[in-house]
């Protein structure tokens, strides 16, 4: 199994039980003892699936922003170097072969949302996307 990616909205309130439910679920079924979990390291759902991860023992790579306004204080296995929001997200994909997605709505893709922008680099990418 490659290395998995997740991107998600900062506004976790919004993202129902159920949707928690389904990533866990999901992050389970991709487990394997090598595996590699890479987030963006901010508040909402990146220390949601971070909580996960590290129940699941995956190995945690951090991919924090520059800006650290909506920084989560989490301990990853391995942290990048701060990057520009869009550049870490292109970053996470980039050593990712599958990519997990909660975006506030999962089934209106928004122009103007950073979810939505690493889900449609990933697309180009090729890479395989589940939208939870």
């Amino acid at each position: 199994m490659e290395s998995v990616g997740f991107t998600g909205t900062q506004f976790w309130g919004k993202v129902s039980q159920l949707r928690i439910h389904e990533l866990a679920a999901k992050m389970a079924e991709l487990w394997e003892p090598s595996a590699e979990f890479h987030h963006g390291v901010c508040i909402g759902m990146d220390a949601m699936a971070h909580t996960i991860a590290r129940r699941l023992n995956y190995r945690i790579i951090g991919h924090p922003p520059v800006n650290s306004v909506k920084r989560a204080q989490l301990t990853c296995d391995e942290m990048r170097s701060p990057r520009p929001y869009l550049d870490r997200d292109h970053d996470i994909v980039n050593e990712v072969g599958v990519l997990l997605a909660t975006p506030i709505d999962p089934f209106m893709e928004q122009l103007r949302s950073g979810t939505w922008a690493t889900i449609r680099y990933a697309r180009k990418q090729r890479r395989q996307v589940f939208i939870i």
